[in-house]
């Protein structure tokens, strides 16, 4: 996909990021605590779903760094909403409570070390597995004891601990996270060929908006600063990064392969039929690329393109139940033959139609011996009746048969198909297909 036909596509969700920017921004300037507390319900509402995707996708994926990575975004949640509440409860206070600041400075901490301790297990572990419900045991049992030893922390009342102040250990703590997500982006680079593309590019930018979120928060010199603004835009912008990854490689990675698992089942089908009728050999490939090129000439959309491809590689399909004699025959069918090649198209309704992936892909293996002034078979449809994927169909079948030699006759001159074609415009074909077709059949010459 060129780049401005990706932009095409992407322009209204680019542009509502812009405005979704703006308004935060407008708003982190008019009142601060609303913007703090908007940014951070959103984080631990992502953070929910990326736990939850992970958990539910697991059993198709089977990858156990997805899950450790839901299991930590689980717990930072839990670290944000907790910090969220008792930032609220600053806000409420009348005077400067310093227990609270300690505790709020303290969950930053705490929270820093977990991610820590998180990116140097995925760092260690890569790809290798390990019993998910223990480490999520760990991990809550770790995630419970840091909330109570911070909750329970003798230093509160003093802003220091061992001679560091609580502060300069929240600094500390983001500059180790950003020194540890810099080696993280270099496993990421060792590691590439585990993702796809997207999803490596989508898992540095993360692994960049944490370390420039990370950054900007030992900036910050004061509550509502532009820097501080920022630094919540990059921690936004790292749970989109996350969630779209998930997104990528939990649900439209393996529903991918599973498409074309089925795909390429459906085309050992249509090889199988090839093999059994050798004089269509490459019939198939060929009558599929040119109806898909037609579909997508007519505005198709992907939906119906897929279903358009299926139906396409298994036009004959029904013809596995037709006698060998009778299929294989040489020389002309008689009367009564020619009724048992026929019934070929229900034999592919009755295989096709209780398949619920192949029930929207039955109109041309069906359909596609119907024709436009009605004397086709096996409903005698006419005109705008016969299903549009079947009217494209029959057009390209003709014209590969013709253009291909038969055991009984040479092939047509490529002049003499496209007379025929113009010909049949109203009789056998849907004159308007038939315009599309010998355009798209011109511009490829």
């Amino acid at each position: 996909m060129s780049i401005s036909k990706d932009f095409k596509n992407k322009w209204p969700y680019i542009l509502l990021v812009i405005i979704l920017f703006g308004v935060l921004l407008w708003l982190s300037k008019k009142d601060f605590m609303v913007f703090y507390s908007l940014s951070e319900t959103f984080v631990i509402f992502v953070s929910l779903m990326i736990f939850g995707l992970v958990v539910i996708t697991f059993k198709y994926t089977e990858k156990h760094f997805m899950v450790f990575l839901g299991l930590t975004f689980l717990c930072l949640g839990i670290f944000d909403f907790v910090r969220l509440n008792v930032y609220n409860q600053l806000h409420n206070l009348i005077t400067e409570n310093t227990s609270l600041l300690n505790t709020y400075s303290l969950l930053q901490v705490a929270r820093n070390m977990l991610m820590v301790i998180s990116l140097l297990f995925v760092i260690v572990m890569k790809n290798r597995k390990f019993n998910v419900f223990i480490v999520f045991l760990l991990m809550m049992v770790f995630t419970s004891l840091l909330l109570i030893a911070i909750a329970w922390n003798p230093v509160q009342t003093t802003n220091q601990l061992s001679g560091i102040t609580i502060d300069n250990l929240k600094k500390i703590s983001e500059f180790i996270v950003v020194l540890i997500l810099s080696l993280g982006i270099l496993s990421l680079q060792k590691n590439k060929s585990l993702f796809e593309n997207k999803v490596h590019m989508q898992l540095n930018l993360a692994v960049l908006f944490t370390i420039l979120s990370e950054m900007s928060f030992t900036l910050v010199t004061n509550q509502g600063s532009t820097i501080l603004v920022f630094a919540h835009f990059f921690k936004m912008a790292t749970y989109i990064m996350i969630f779209s990854a998930i997104v990528k490689k939990g649900l439209e990675e393996p529903y991918k392969e599973i498409n074309e698992s089925y795909d390429l089942t459906l085309d050992g089908w249509s090889r199988a039929l090839e093999l059994k009728e050798e004089e269509t050999a490459g019939h198939s490939r060929r009558v599929v690329k040119m109806s898909m090129a037609i579909a997508k000439e007519m505005g198709f959309s992907q939906l119906e393109l897929n279903d358009m491809y299926r139906g396409a590689l298994l036009h004959d399909i029904g013809k596995i139940g037709i006698p060998d004699h009778i299929l294989l025959k040489q020389g002309a069918l008689t009367r009564e033959e020619r009724d048992i090649m026929e019934k070929h198209v229900q034999y592919a309704y009755d295989l096709l139609y209780p398949i619920p992936y192949l029930s929207k892909a039955i109109d041309i293996p069906y359909y596609h011996h119907e024709k436009w002034d009605g004397t086709g078979y096996p409903n005698s449809l006419k005109g705008e009746q016969i299903p549009l994927a079947a009217r494209i169909f029959a057009i390209v079948d003709v014209w590969d048969a013709l253009s291909s030699d038969r055991p009984y006759r040479l092939k047509w001159p490529e002049e003499k198909v496209k007379q025929y074609l113009i010909e049949q415009k109203g009789k056998h074909f849907d004159p308007k297909v038939v315009e599309i077709f010998l355009k798209l059949l011109k511009s490829n010459e």
